[in-house]
């Protein structure tokens, strides 16, 4: 139907020219390195913000543990204390040595709260469950006169340290009054060994440290998770700034800002109960977390670098892709530019993964993408073009047939007519000629009116063509318009496209705030559960039970706690496709934009066709003109041949007649051969508008 370019055409030397691909991908790797950028950067900061949180509270479970395990340890004793002091051994009867011994052995013996028991009489004397290594008066001691002062309440003396145990005690003690009006004294020797264990499994972020002190500021024990102590047992620290601040402090626990301490610009302090013996205390240096988060700067960095290369690879295959894409409509384009009627084929592309990609978005197919849908509606268009093309080249090949019929009947005309004047020049000596002479040229003027007829055939039918040529052209004018309208309602769509994505951006925020009261209420169950496992501990085989459903209370907190961080690792996949989505959609935009441009091109080279039709249409009714010119002539010369033959009768007197006849045929043929040549020209004309479309 049409030519198509050969390879020495279609292989023209490419011009240096910016590709569309490399800002597109130009555009991929600055928005993904933005996206790098602000991801790793929140996940620095969020990670540092849950490390903090992880020693922060891992400084209040330190602190709350070991003040938890005093409390659980003097409730005991206390509790102890005052159910020995109603014990009948010693209300019922006199003090006998003998019966508070018995008394002491059988309620007190075996039992890991205390490691000896004392009761001390008004006389004097001492009674130990174990063996002391000295003769002891018990009302010089303070566990007896505090004691004796307040015989309604436990006494507490404060802790003391015993170098031969390297333990710190108290001694708890309750008044005792029997039947015989005696009064006495309960005591019980409480060790502190049991904090300390306590404390041994405890860390406070990598390096903090969790410490145990006495009222007065001694330090009844410590741990801490560097390799280097701060603090050692027995150190008395009552003039650190540390001591004075706990002690001045109203609150029974929270956060201080100390100085002091290398280091270290806050502590978290619990000072227990009324009547806790010793307070508790942690802190973690500010360089806690350098190595943790010099980990995490090394891992961003690495998969930031490999994130980097996958994105200029794919920004590679896009940019060769795209390029590939607008290869071919521009291609297509510049072969029609160049006069070449050539339709767009992706079996030209290659056989490459960008050319397989290039074709699924460029083959000419409907219901799929506008690409897919200009590719076939620009086939089309060359179509209709083409056939356009072929019905004007045979139009303008009949009217240049018919007009060199036309100049070979002008020429035979010509040639009637000399021999017209021939015959008036000789018209005395060959009149018997004439008859036969006005006979030839009736045949003559019978040719000439068949041609004609002939010639307003033809330019009927060329009417007919160039009025379907305007009508198609106007058509494919309204179907260009059509494309442009449905790619702007497109573009729309795009753009609402964007903005409900970023609604889905906003959405996502919105679960990430809910997942943090999440891990906030599964932080708070795991404490809860802990609490709750210290008291069923404290509570014996009683509370075995309610430790059993403390703890799986805290197994589901930790399962909860799992589950959100894995929910929050699909929220941010999702953000990131929603990221990458966006960025596709934002590439699309562009390259609708450009496909605007190229639309618009194509609507101006259909209305440069359409005026050229015009044009057309103007020739063939110049064309009409003329042959209605062709016809008048016509019939002047066939009424001068009917004068010639009625002159041939009168021939001798006709003469001057004739050769004014003769004249005349001879200004009609002069019309005829201007006629003919503008039949020539506009024919010519025809033909070189068919030459543009090959």
């Amino acid at each position: 139907m049409f030519k198509k370019k050969g390879k020495v055409e279609s292989s023209k030397k490419k011009e240096h020219r910016k590709s569309l691909g490399r800002f597109v991908g130009l555009f991929m790797i600055i928005a993904a390195l933005l996206s790098i950028v602000v991801m790793f950067s929140s996940s620095y900061i969020q990670t540092k913000h849950l490390l903090n949180e992880r020693n922060r509270l891992s400084k209040e479970t330190a602190a709350q543990v070991m003040e938890k395990t005093l409390s659980d340890i003097a409730s005991d004793a206390e509790a102890k204390v005052n159910a020995g002091t109603s014990l009948s051994g010693f209300t019922q009867g006199k003090f006998t040595g003998n019966k508070i011994l018995d008394t002491m052995k059988t309620s007190f013996s075996g039992d890991d709260v205390y490691s000896n028991v004392y009761f001390g009489t008004q006389s004097g004397k001492l009674y130990a469950l174990n063996s002391l290594s000295e003769k002891i008066d018990p009302r010089t001691q303070d566990w007896y006169r505090g004691a004796m002062s307040d015989t309604s309440n436990v006494y507490w003396t404060k802790p003391e340290y015993d170098e031969s145990t390297g333990q710190y005690y108290s001694i708890v003690s309750g008044a005792v009054e029997n039947s015989g009006n005696q009064r006495g004294v309960l005591a019980l020797r409480v060790e502190y060994d049991e904090v300390e264990a306590a404390i041994g499994p405890l860390n406070v972020g990598k390096k903090g440290t969790i410490a145990m002190i006495s009222k007065q500021g001694a330090v009844m024990g410590t741990k801490s998770c560097d390799t280097k102590e701060m603090y050692k047992k027995g150190q008395d620290i009552s003039s650190s700034d540390v001591y004075k601040k706990i002690k001045a402090a109203k609150g029974t626990k929270g956060t201080l800002k100390v100085s002091g301490i290398k280091g270290v610009s806050e502590i978290y302090y619990n000072k227990g109960g009324a009547n806790s013996q010793a307070w508790a205390f942690a802190f973690v240096p500010q360089n806690d977390l350098s190595a943790e988060l010099g980990k995490l700067a090394t891992t961003s960095l690495i998969v930031s670098i490999v994130m980097v290369v996958l994105v200029v690879l794919a920004s590679m295959f896009v940019i060769e892709a795209v390029k590939i894409m607008l290869g071919g409509f521009t291609e297509a384009f510049n072969s029609g530019k160049d006069g070449y009627l050539e339709r767009i084929n992706t079996d030209d592309f290659g056989n490459g993964l960008q050319a397989r990609v290039a074709k699924m978005a460029v083959e000419p197919r409907k219901d799929r993408s506008e690409l897919n849908e200009m590719s076939l509606a620009y086939n089309e268009m060359i179509d209709a073009i083409s056939a356009l093309t072929e019905s004007v080249k045979s139009s303008a090949v009949k009217t240049a047939k018919n007009a060199e019929k036309l100049r070979e009947t002008s020429e035979q005309t010509a040639s009637a007519v000399d021999e017209v004047s021939q015959t008036i020049t000789d018209v005395a000596s060959v009149t018997e000629n004439q008859a036969r002479e006005t006979v030839h040229g009736d045949e003559q003027m019978k040719e000439l009116s068949r041609i004609a007829n002939e010639l307003a055939k033809d330019v009927d039918v060329l009417d007919n063509v160039s009025t379907q040529t305007a009508s198609l052209n106007q058509q494919n004018m309204a179907t260009m318009t059509e494309v442009s309208t449905n790619w702007d309602s497109s573009q729309e769509q795009t753009e609402r496209l964007v903005n409900e994505m970023q609604n889905l951006s906003d959405s996502i925020q919105n679960i990430t705030q809910v997942i943090g009261v999440i891990n906030e209420v599964s932080r708070q169950i795991n404490l809860l559960a802990l609490n709750a496992s210290i008291e069923a501990e404290s509570a014996g085989d009683s509370g075995k039970g309610f430790a059993v459903v403390a703890q799986e209370i805290r197994k589901l907190a930790v399962r909860s706690k799992e589950s959100t961080n894995q929910i929050v690792g699909i929220i941010e996949e999702i953000k990131q496709k929603s990221d990458r989505l966006s960025d596709e959609v934002e590439i699309s935009k562009e390259v609708g934009k450009r496909q605007t441009q190229l639309i618009d091109s194509a609507i101006k080279s259909t209305e440069a066709v359409y005026k050229n039709t015009e044009q057309l249409i103007s020739t063939s009714e110049r064309i009409k003109h003329s042959n209605d010119s062709l016809n008048e002539i016509e019939t002047k010369v066939s009424e001068s041949l009917d004068k010639i033959s009625a002159s041939s009768e009168e021939n001798a007197a006709g003469t001057e007649q004739v050769s004014a006849n003769a004249e005349e045929v001879s200004a009609s043929m002069s019309e005829l051969a201007v006629a003919i040549s503008e039949l020539s020209d506009t024919a010519d004309e025809l033909a070189k508008h068919s030459k543009l479309f090959k």
